[in-house]
């Protein structure tokens, strides 16, 4: 008595055989090269990625330095001031007042432009 392709005495399946990778899957040799397959395949997907390339990077901050040197003294006090000139009685008075305080003024004017010049020049350099 058969029944749907199976023999009553051996109950063995009878299918036409398939051609590809599919027969594999009929007999012991596809099951070993499918397990061998995926064992490949498996190796290749846990293999260790490169070690990642540290590089090192100096920058280099601007510092803010003060180019006014620590030596440089108050303003100094005049004595040939705007009050002081329009007070005076007549002209003579007023151009002693100018002429007295002129070797001051230049020397430190000199001394400001000695300073902007070491500014100008610390600026230019970096």
């Amino acid at each position: 008595m058969k029944t749907f392709g199976f023999t009553a005495k051996t109950a063995t399946l009878h299918r036409p055989q398939r051609e590809g990778l599919a027969s594999l899957s009929n007999c012991p040799k596809g099951i070993a090269l499918g397990a061998a397959l995926c064992v490949v395949l498996t190796a290749c997907a846990t293999a260790r990625a490169p070690e990642p390339k540290v590089t090192t990077i100096t920058v280099h901050d601007p510092v803010l330095v003060s180019c006014v040197p620590d030596n440089l003294g108050p303003r100094p006090t005049f004595t040939d001031t705007d009050q002081a000139l329009k007070s005076a009685p007549d002209f003579s008075v007023r151009y002693q007042l100018l002429a007295s305080e002129h070797a001051r003024h230049f020397a430190f004017e000199d001394e400001l432009w000695n300073v902007v010049q070491a500014c100008k020049a610390a600026g230019a350099s970096k």
